[in-house]
């Protein structure tokens, strides 16, 4: 492996967390009611979800890597989001069984959303912009 090949997948790696993390603030959120005071009928992780897989596209220019890639991106954001609800335990505040529980709805739900919806921005994206 060469340096360049080695800054690219370090330079990857930071862009799929980053965008990890944008998907894991908007399910955190929608579900906790602190995006905005505003109703919504839609989740915003719906849209965001879409978009963070299509940007994943966009940078990596190569279905299969991206689709992976896309993959990966929802893994980690399940993996942040998990974290952040079992942090109040972490401190003290809260009886780890239970924010354990709550943690892991929260992540299975937040999975089932994201996975299609980031697979399908990413898919969408290739068929508007093919290799």
């Amino acid at each position: 492996m060469k340096t360049g090949n080695a800054l690219a997948y370090i330079w990857e790696g930071c862009y799929l967390f980053l965008v990890a993390v944008i998907v894991a603030y908007s399910w955190l959120g929608y579900r906790l009611d602190s995006l905005t005071p505003l109703p919504m009928a839609l989740p915003v992780t719906i849209v965001v979800a879409p978009l963070c897989g299509a940007l994943v596209y966009l940078f990596i220019k190569s279905m299969r890597r991206a689709f992976y890639a896309c993959i990966i991106m929802c893994c980690m954001a399940c993996l942040i989001t998990m974290f952040f609800m079992l942090r109040p335990s972490f401190l003290g505040i809260g009886s780890f069984r239970f924010d354990f529980w709550i943690a892991l709805q929260f992540t299975v739900l937040m999975a089932l959303y994201i996975f299609p919806f980031g697979v399908g921005g990413c898919l969408s994206m290739n068929y508007l912009f093919p290799e």
